[in-house]
């Protein structure tokens, strides 16, 4: 395959500046379980970061890429294209979503057979479709060492699902009004050289606002 024929398939990848590596996102209107967070007072998705700020200044360029990436899930050469692209590039971190969530159990098996096509690279997945996750688990089995799936709490100071997280072989993150684990906010909203998202820790919490 071609670099070119691939990005025409799967769409570019983001650059957040906060960030040390790509990502690649999608429309945060289309979260399932995000869209009904919106409309509840406390949620974390209720004043959603991904809704408003660049990606509103730009939407009329970010709008259309976005569409494009979320169409391209249901083209067959998705996972081939995505997967030489990280590999390619020899990308040793990925994020997906810097905007939007899984949207079906079939989504995320083609991530995870992203993951398993592309071992040197460590995939960091925050997401609060657990509907999804659990199925996924029960038909497939374990997530791949190599993405490391964050079940995100849905409120701000809320408790992280570490049950859940534990029973499906994954980790958590939370969003708290108190003292953070993540240290962006004393660096410039910038991760510099933390990379706790994509760690071991069984929680990352952080900085509200």
């Amino acid at each position: 395959m071609k670099i070119k024929e691939c990005l025409e398939i799967v769409g570019n990848f983001s650059e957040p500046s906060k960030l040390p590596c790509y990502s690649y996102n999608i429309p945060a209107s289309k979260c399932h379980t995000g869209s009904k967070l919106r409309k509840v007072p406390g949620s974390v998705c209720f004043d959603c970061y991904a809704l408003k700020g660049l990606y509103i200044k730009y939407r009329a360029t970010v709008n259309p890429a976005q569409d494009k990436r979320l169409a391209s899930l249901s083209d067959p050469r998705w996972v081939k294209s995505m997967s030489y692209l990280i590999n390619t590039r020899k990308l040793p971190f990925f994020r997906w979503f810097d905007s939007g969530d899984l949207q079906s159990v079939e989504h995320l098996k083609q991530l995870v057979d992203v993951a398993n096509n592309c071992k040197g690279c460590k995939f960091w997945l925050p997401t609060r479709e657990y509907v999804f996750v659990s199925r996924f688990v029960r038909q497939y089995g374990k997530i791949p060492s190599n993405l490391n799936l964050r079940l995100s709490a849905h409120f701000v100071d809320g408790k992280p699902p570490t049950s859940l997280a534990q029973r499906l072989g994954v980790r958590t993150s939370t969003v708290t009004r108190g003292k953070a684990s993540c240290p962006a906010k004393q660096q410039n909203n910038k991760c510099m050289d933390c990379r706790a998202c994509w760690g071991k820790a069984l929680n990352v919490s952080y900085q509200y606002q």
